[in-house]
């Protein structure tokens, strides 16, 4: 997480509307992939990583949560990274 704040410091983001949203969706994708993954071990299921559940399936609704959990993190990281890619494009000084 350290990385991207760096760069956030030197990235051109909107301080109004952008880098809030970005502090946010990093955040939430830093920290929501530790809870789901946590959450994941404990209810035992295998959504999204079959290989490491070894044949062990949960109850249909523990799977479909952890997928859902899973799916809004990696869309909340993947807005954080367009987010910093749009601030450091418009750092580039015209030689």
């Amino acid at each position: 997480m350290l990385p991207p704040r760096l760069c956030r410091e030197t990235a051109a983001l909107d301080p109004a509307a952008v880098r809030p949203n970005f502090n946010w969706a990093l955040l939430l994708g830093t920290y929501g992939n530790w809870i789901v993954t946590t959450s994941a071990a404990v209810l035992g299921t295998a959504a999204l990583s079959p290989i490491t559940a070894m044949g062990h399936e949960a109850a249909p609704w523990k799977e479909a949560m952890i997928t859902g959990g899973f799916v809004f993190i990696g869309l909340a990281i993947i807005l954080a990274v367009i987010l910093l890619m749009l601030g450091l494009r418009g750092t580039a000084k015209p030689e």
